[in-house]
């Protein structure tokens, strides 16, 4: 491989990492802001992992209903 072509292939990792890394920040700073409304509920709820525990839907609706101050009717599904 030429010099150029190991250059741009790392350019482009690097790239790719620097992505990555935004994406884990971003995912734990919501994790935190969801963590600190749900602390608020009766009973306490915690997201340890955002993406499985959003799944249900029973924490986002109990965020929602902090956030909102109203109580969410939930369906039968």
């Amino acid at each position: 491989k030429t010099n150029s072509e190991w250059k741009w292939r790392k350019k482009r990792l690097k790239t790719h990492w620097s992505s990555l890394e935004r994406e884990m920040v971003q995912k734990r700073t919501f994790t935190r802001w969801m963590n600190l409304h749900l602390e608020k509920c009766n009973p306490p709820m915690e997201v340890k992992d955002l993406f499985r525990d959003i799944q249900d839907g029973r924490i986002l609706m109990a965020l929602l209903e902090e956030l909102s101050g109203c109580r969410l009717q939930a369906t039968g599904r």
